[in-house]
């Protein structure tokens, strides 16, 4: 595959922030849990940045989708289902404002590519996305911060368990240009959730 020489084993790296508005005295990670096409059960480390807890680094081999001539469709498109549990201070609950994260993206011309993210909390019918979208001729590593369309709030009587769905696709709209996208690039990644508090009604 043409991204294997592009692209090493990289680590991507998640953190937490809140806003400086309104916010409890803590936050802290519970659990995590991680499958999907593109981060399948064991092929992920987890490492925690401090003794709280409060953030993360998850070390991915291969969160990227190709496509073009003789790469199959199975690989145009590829996921990865996170779970957190959060501690936090009673009264309050939280909603992600925005994700910043960074990757690298080389598609010929006629290709197209998207990365999009959406959220949703256990038990919950409504869910948030975060996407954006990307055009060739590009050949480079992007680092963005998208808003999420709406923002939905974690229930105040439970212990919420944030669920996001990401994935990363790559369309050619002629068979014989390739194009490919990661959330991993020969730096790192970084992927960021930045939370939304209020204190609950």
């Amino acid at each position: 595959m043409k991204l294997c020489k592009l692209l090493m084993i990289a680590s991507a790296a998640l953190t937490f922030t809140t806003s400086a508005l309104a916010q409890p005295d803590y936050v802290r990670v519970k659990d995590i849990t991680y499958n999907g096409s593109g981060c399948p059960v064991g092929s992920a480390d987890l490492y925690f940045q401090d003794g709280n807890f409060q953030s993360f680094f998850m070390q991915l081999d291969d969160y990227y989708a190709e496509a073009g001539e003789g790469i199959s469709l199975r690989d145009s498109r590829k996921n990865c289902q996170l779970s957190f549990k959060l501690e936090f201070p009673q009264g309050w609950t939280y909603a992600i404002g925005s994700m910043t994260y960074s990757g690298f993206a080389h598609l010929e011309r006629n290709v197209v590519a998207k990365q999009q993210a959406s959220y949703y909390f256990t038990g919950e019918a409504e869910q948030a996305t975060i996407r954006t979208e990307f055009e060739g001729p590009m050949h480079r590593n992007f680092w963005l911060t998208d808003s999420a369309q709406a923002l939905i709030y974690a229930p105040c009587k439970s212990e919420a368990i944030l669920n996001v769905n990401s994935s990363v696709q790559v369309r050619s709209l002629n068979r014989h240009n390739y194009g490919a996208i990661g959330l991993d690039n020969l730096r790192g990644s970084l992927v960021s959730f930045n939370f939304n508090w209020k204190r609950c009604s």
